[in-house]
């Protein structure tokens, strides 16, 4: 079987039904493909809606989860391990598929037999709060030897969608999603660092829908943990292979993620419609979050860009309040 397309969903009864179709309606053979649909202790509304669309359809399965977890990680592990295509494809519920997806993929692994293929995608853009409206970092993903330079700049998209994966790959490098929020950033590395045989393809293939109740439009403390967290992550597993990057270079670059994600979840925070008081709280605690890893870093770092004289500058500012 070619492909196994892994859509994880709760509680997305306004969206699921056109996800799934999209998958469903692809100009390819549907006995060369399956959906697997995780249902992440969604609503019955959405279950529903799944089981009277998918008991028409042989190539699609559901499975329930059973374990309760933040973020969608556990979810997409599932339908991972119980694939049976050659390759993966992650879908969120929100989004969907054009319908000749499927079709100029294969083409393309029948000639090339890549290990990932990097596809772009368009964004309608319902939350009002993405500067683009496609996938812009192609380009970087092509240069060979700055990907990991790139990717703690923060340049790559850390996400696993519009991106088609060997399962072999994953499967033998162990490569699963961590529990919680921006749990594609180590995921996509890993699987991108694995893979030699590569394809960067300019067509858009994949619709995002970013609505204002999408995770990445949420701020919470998990939100703020994970997302500083996730590229200390990747810093510990470099640590671990061997490459030409002295330790002190990569010690650097992990700090220029974690300044550059702790200024974006800054800003992210005072963008959203809370109390002033919980702005306060969120900003205290993703500080803490920063300086518990800054310290586990153990390095000079200078303050350069207008992301480190934003922090800087915050730091030096913070004040603690009584709340």
């Amino acid at each position: 079987m070619f492909c196994s397309i892994i859509i994880p969903y709760k509680n997305s009864s306004m969206t699921i039904k056109n996800c799934i179709e999209s998958t469903i309606k692809q100009n390819f053979d549907n006995k060369n493909y399956e959906v697997i649909l995780i249902s992440d202790f969604s609503d019955k509304k959405t279950d529903r809606i799944v089981k009277k669309i998918i008991r028409k359809n042989k190539n699609c399965r559901l499975i329930y989860s059973k374990k309760k977890t933040i973020g969608p990680g556990h979810a997409r592990n599932l339908g991972i391990l119980s694939s049976k295509g050659d390759y993966l494809y992650f879908l969120d519920s929100d989004d969907y598929l054009k319908k000749s997806t499927l079709k100029i993929l294969h083409m393309l692994t029948l000639k090339k037999k890549p290990d990932l293929i990097c596809n772009n995608f368009k964004i309608i853009d319902k939350s009002k709060k993405f500067k683009t409206q496609k996938r812009y970092d192609l380009h970087l993903l092509r240069k060979k030897n700055s990907f990991i330079k790139n990717y703690f700049n923060l340049s790559i998209i850390g996400q696993v969608i519009s991106n088609l994966f060997k399962k072999n790959i994953i499967i033998k490098n162990k490569i699963l999603f961590k529990e919680g929020f921006f749990e594609d950033i180590l995921f996509f590395f890993k699987a991108f660092y694995y893979s030699k045989n590569k394809i960067f393809l300019e067509k858009i293939l994949y619709v995002k829908i970013a609505t204002k109740k999408s995770i990445v439009n949420s701020i919470t403390f998990n939100h703020l943990k994970d997302g500083i967290k996730a590229y200390y992550q990747i810093y510990q597993f470099l640590l671990t292979k061997k490459n030409n990057i002295k330790i002190n270079t990569l010690k650097n670059f992990c700090m220029i993620a974690l300044v550059g994600q702790f200024a974006v979840l800054l800003k992210r925070i005072k963008t959203y419609n809370i109390s002033n008081i919980e702005k306060i709280r969120l900003e205290s605690k993703i500080r803490l979050i920063f300086l518990y890893y800054k310290n586990k870093i153990n390095i000079v770092y200078q303050y350069k860009t207008k992301k480190d004289v934003f922090v800087s500058k915050f730091l030096s500012g913070f004040k603690k309040k009584r709340i």
